[in-house]
């Protein structure tokens, strides 16, 4: 009884019918194998109709030469043996320090030569290309437009490349993959003819001599070569050392006396004396004086005369020109630039700089030409020279204002000038110390964002005091550089802070707005985030500590020779005209993260154990103070300090103002009205910043100026600079 046969599931069955069209598939291609020769010219009639649709098409450069490559690695790897005669070769040779192989019978067997890829997989696979990059003709994605004579030129030189390769590989190692030319051995080449085999041909006697027999051997063996190994380790390097002339050191040699023996003899030492070098020269003259007793200071703990100096003195003007280096005696040699590695190949002439040389008689005909620059007048510094130099820089660039295509760029003649705007202090926005400071983070002091925290725009830094200790080793080292400059440098006046920054972003932008000047509301107590009505503030929390890493400190003479900050104003109205104005910056420093080795303030208690972290801040925006104002308005009229002018040059800014009385009266009415409205205006528009908790105050731009009633020229601008200068 036939037992029921078990439905067959929709995926069962299309796998089923796969795998019978898989055989019938294989079926065909096994039958064709035989056929060598039709089925390479059924792939050569593709190819053909494939470069035709290309040819007419006029496209498909890309499909072409991907299936030309393609076709090339196929074909040399149906030309390439399947065990590669190189790795036999390193095979049989000895490396160093390995033990070879003796010599064998193997190189006399039959070795077939055996394809990397068999002719059938060739012609499969080159034929299932040709197919498909047939097929991709019909579709516009893979027509790429592309010049395709650097396609077929590219194809060239690779074909020409790995063929010579290739071509070398089967000359060295003698082997020649194509069977054309070769005898074939059919299976009824070995039957004789019946009617021939009736009367056999004669079986002729040879007689090899074993001279004869022994040069045909070597003969059929010529043409292989031969591994000669004529020993099993190869000694490449020789270590035949002398013997020692003494014994070795840390050797207990027994001796009963002087005489005993050869190496306690006087004899023996006098021997080592004349054979072993001396690394010191044992010479009472040059030796190192040991002797202390007369060393100032030195049995008191004071060290400094026998130690070098902490600051070199310094150098006489006449003994300078004895301590040039080498390198800047005689002729002046162009110093090589650093290179990184892998830098592109350049000529050393390119580097070379094009000037004439000293020795030659075109460099000495153009040092002839060169005129010389006149000396300088001994008048040329006085204040009346200068202001006449003041004045006829101005008449210039007014002239130049006027036509523009007068200005050039003194190195890039194309460029053009588009607008020009003055250059200028801005007075009005000087702090009460009179410059600003500028504080970098060598480190990151927020976390890695890809947007700006705009938090760091509200930043405040609270100095902290130095402990009793730290005030005291301070005071002393700036003691001893009063007393003694040369030797004891000036100690740094370095400060620690605590950084803080508002709670958001929304914290942080109404902050600024109490700053802003222009804006109606920035007098509004509703701008507080906490607390209500005139007892409002901002609260900022604490980040971290940082210590001062580096600064530099300026006095108000120097402030502006180091380092300034310009700041571009388009408006017309403040202060008192468009332009680029610039202030001064007195200190420079950078600041790092305070390390883990104060470990007293990292846990919260100062040295003392009296002060404590401050980890929030309430921030009120107040008026400045009665001092405050007057020390601005001190800077403004004298920007270089409060000693700005002092007696000894009364007497002749007196004498320049009467020769220029009557050519700036005008100008000095003029002056007095603006000094008046800045007087009035002080205490109605500027603005700044008071921090209860010991903040920090920030100096800003004041608009006292914008409501200027009056507007002067360029002409009465610069008359009023030179009564300034004057009055100075």
């Amino acid at each position: 009884m036939d037992a029921p046969e078990p439905d067959q599931t929709p995926f069962a069955s299309v796998t089923a019918h796969t795998s019978k069209l898989q055989r019938h598939y294989q079926a065909l291609l096994d039958q064709s194998t035989p056929f060598v020769l039709y089925r390479w010219v059924s792939t050569g009639v593709a190819l053909f109709l494939f470069f035709l649709r290309i040819l007419f098409a006029q496209g498909w450069y890309i499909v072409a030469y991907a299936l030309g490559i393609y076709l090339l690695n196929l074909f040399l790897a149906f030309l390439q043996p399947k065990f590669d005669p190189s790795n036999d070769a390193l095979d049989n040779e000895m490396e160093d320090g390995a033990v070879g192989t003796l010599p064998t019978k193997s190189d006399e067997e039959f070795k077939p030569f055996i394809r990397r890829l068999p002719e059938f997989k060739f012609w499969y696979w080159a034929t299932r290309a040709v197919t498909i990059s047939f097929f991709c003709t019909f579709f516009e994605i893979f027509n790429i437009p592309v010049f395709w004579p650097v396609l077929v030129m590219y194809w060239m030189i690779l074909f020409f490349l790995t063929m010579r390769k290739q071509i070398q590989h089967m000359v060295k190692y003698r082997y020649v993959p194509f069977t054309m030319g070769k005898k074939n051995y059919n299976k009824n080449s070995f039957v004789l003819d019946p009617k021939r085999r009736a009367a056999p041909p004669p079986n002729p006697r040879v007689e090899i001599r074993p001279e004869k027999k022994k040069m045909s051997s070597s003969g059929a063996r010529s043409g292989e070569r031969m591994v000669h190994q004529d020993y099993i380790a190869r000694i490449r390097f020789s270590n035949a050392l002398p013997p020692p002339p003494i014994l070795p050191k840390l050797l207990d040699i027994p001796n009963t006396g002087l005489a005993s023996g050869q190496y306690t003899t006087p004899g023996f030492a006098s021997r080592l004396a004349r054979e072993q070098p001396l690394n010191v020269e044992a010479d009472a003259e040059l030796g190192m004086p040991l002797n202390l007793v007369g060393m100032p200071g030195v049995f008191d703990g004071d060290e400094r005369s026998i130690q070098a100096p902490a600051q070199p003195p310094l150098v006489h003007p006449h003994d300078r020109p004895l301590l040039r280096p080498l390198a800047a005696l005689g002729k002046p040699k162009v110093a090589e630039a650093n290179v990184s590695f892998l830098r592109r190949t350049e000529y050393i002439s390119s580097s070379t700089p094009k000037r004439p040389e000293g020795g030659n008689a075109r460099g000495l005909l153009v040092r002839a030409r060169k005129p010389k620059r006149p000396a300088p007048d001994a008048h040329d510094d006085s204040p009346q020279a200068i202001k006449r130099k003041i004045d006829r820089s101005f008449e210039v660039a007014e002239q130049d204002l006027k036509d523009a295509k007068r200005v050039k760029h003194p190195s890039k003649k194309h460029l053009k000038l588009v607008e020009a705007v003055p250059l200028l202090p801005d007075l009005d926005a000087f702090p009460d110390s009179g410059a600003y400071v500028t504080i970098k983070f060598l480190t990151n002091p927020v976390s890695s964002s890809r947007e700006y925290d705009s938090r760091l725009l509200s930043g405040l830094f609270r100095p902290l005091d130095r402990t009793p200790g730290e005030e005291a080793l301070y005071e002393a080292a700036l003691e001893a550089h009063e007393r003694d400059p040369l030797n004891n440098p000036k100690p740094p006046n370095l400060m620690n802070y605590d950084f803080y920054m508002p709670q958001s972003v929304a914290v942080a932008n109404r902050f600024r707005r109490k700053f802003d000047v222009e804006d109606p509301e920035h007098e509004s107590d509703e701008l507080y985030t906490h607390g209500s009505g005139a007892a409002g503030y901002f609260q900022f929390n604490r980040v971290r500590t940082y210590e001062t890493a580096q600064e530099t400190e300026l006095d108000h003479p120097t402030k502006y020779e180091d380092e300034i900050i310009l700041a571009y104003n388009d408006d017309d109205s403040y202060p008192k005209q468009k332009a680029l104005y610039y202030y001064p910056i007195m200190q420079r420093s950078a600041i790092r993260p305070q390390r883990t080795k104060n470990i007293a303030r990292t846990n919260g208690f100062s040295q003392d154990g009296d002060e404590q972290i401050v980890d929030q801040l309430d921030i009120t925006v107040e008026e400045p103070t009665e001092d405050m104002r007057d020390a601005i308005k001190n800077y403004r009229e004298k920007p270089l300090g409060w000693d700005q002018g002092g007696d000894e040059q009364q007497p002749e800014a007196e004498q320049i103002a009467d020769a220029d009385a009557d050519a700036d009266a005008d100008a000095d009415a003029d002056a007095d009205v603006d000094a008046d409205a800045d007087a009035d205006a002080d205490a109605d528009d500027d603005v700044d910043a008071d921090v209860n908790a010991e903040g920090v105050v920030e100096g800003h731009r004041r608009g006292s100026d914008a409501d200027k009633p009056d507007a002067k020229t360029p002409e009465e601008d610069r008359d009023a600079e030179g009564d300034d200068d004057d009055d100075e």
